[in-house]
Parts: C-alpha cells; structure tokens; sequence
C-alpha cells in the first residue's frame, strides 16, 4: 500500500499557508499548518513528518532555528525553506545545515510539488538503505546474493578477491540490481569489515549541499554553522564509503 506524505507547513502569511495546505492536501497528503515555530514544535515529538516546509522569516523562533529543532528530533525529516529575495544567503546557510532545497517568494506551485516529490523520494530512498543494511548486518554470510549462475558465481569470486586489496572499486549496474549489497560484501570480507560502511547517494542531493555533506564544515565557516560537523569522507575514514 502506498504511504500518504505527511507533511509540515511553518509560514505566518496566512494566504500563502492556507494556499500550501489546500494544494499539497489535494495531492494526498496529510498537512498540518502552522503560524509559527513554536506552534509546530508543540507536537513535534508527537508526529514523524516526512517533510517540513520552513519560511525563514517568521515570528519569534526563525527558521533557521526550527530547522535545527526538526532535525534533532528526526534527522532524516527533509526540510525545504522558503526565503524572500533579500534572504538568500539565509536558505544557502539552512541548506548546509541540513536542508533540502530552498524556494523564494513568490513560490511557483509546480515547482514546489515537483520539489517536494523530489526530497519525499530522497527519504524513502533512505528509509529503504537502513533497511536494507539492517538485513544485511542480520545476514553477514550474504545469504542475500543468490548465486547460480556462471555470471553471479565470478561476481562472487571477484568479490572475494578484491576484498583481500586496498583498490578503489567501480561498481556499475541499474537501479535496483544490487551495487549497494555488492559493495557491502566487499567491505564485510575485507580488513575494513570492524570499521564504517557509510552511503552516500548523491544523485539524490542538491549540488550546493555535496561539498558539505563529503566533507563538512568548521564551526564558524559560514552564518549558521554554530558547530563542526563531520563530512562523509571522514565518517568513513578506515572503512568504505560507497
């Protein structure tokens, strides 16, 4: 069955909220609409959003200062702001804090369900990986890559012998064949297997936030970044990053 988007909307113009609630609930989601930061953090521990949209520019507690709050509380909750034209440094800031994307007012309604559907698709996408490696740390024999085939039995080979180098691997295959369990097969036969497998899929991320996520950002580096925070890169230092 497939699962209806639960959505939040943080925006004090009153038009434009009432607007975003009917247009995103006519598409079948489930909205809750709020004026104000502190009204959307009243029930937040009490609901799991899938996505939040967050007006920079509001009334007491900002958005910046709610994006943090929403992903402490849930991390993979995808967070697109909305800016104003003289804020966009603000959204570019939201964004290497952990935003999805930023739209600026007037807000066009296509391409913020196009936006949406986008960042809705990066979270499943992520809900399925920790599933996904959650099975595949249950199963370290890899009872999961079913080899039968003359094909799959040399993929199987070739994985035991890569694993024993330190080479850099190029792994190629359509969506949905298997690279992420291959990858992970290689690391867990590998002198590697004790340190971090770490993901990243960056197709699903919006270039401006690459170059944070790879390799993160010193306290101070930019407005908002009031901590250092690790990239992937480093994470995955004397493991696997895939």
């Amino acid at each position: 069955m497939k699962r209806e988007k639960r959505i939040l909307v943080v925006e004090d113009e009153a038009p434009l909220r009432r607007l975003l609630h009917k247009r995103l609930s006519r598409k079948g989601s489930l909205v809750d609409a709020f004026a104000s930061a502190e009204e959307a953090l009243s029930g937040l521990d009490q609901t799991p959003y899938d996505i939040a949209l967050v007006d920079i520019k509001l009334p007491g507690m900002d958005g910046i200062e709610l994006l943090k709050r929403i992903k402490k509380e849930d991390a993979h909750c995808e967070v697109i702001v909305i800016t104003g034209h003289g804020t966009i440094d603000s959204a570019i800031s939201a964004m290497k804090l952990g935003a999805y994307d930023y739209l600026t007012k007037p807000c066009k309604l296509s391409e913020l369900e196009v936006l949406v559907q986008k960042a809705y698709e990066k979270k499943r996408l992520q809900e399925n990986n920790v599933v996904l490696r959650e099975e595949i740390r249950l199963k370290s024999n890899y009872d999961e890559i079913i080899a039968k085939s003359k094909k799959m039995l040399d993929v199987m080979k070739l994985i035991n012998k890569i694993a024993q180098s330190n080479s850099t691997v190029l792994i190629e295959g359509e969506t949905g064949t298997g690279k992420e369990l291959i990858a992970y097969a290689i690391h867990a036969r590998s002198l590697k297997r004790d340190n971090p497998f770490i993901v990243i899929h960056c197709a699903a991320l919006p270039e401006t936030l690459q170059e944070s996520e790879l390799f993160g950002y010193e306290k101070g580096a930019f407005t908002g970044a009031f901590k250092q925070k690790k990239g992937l890169v480093e994470l995955a230092d004397g493991g696997t990053l895939f």
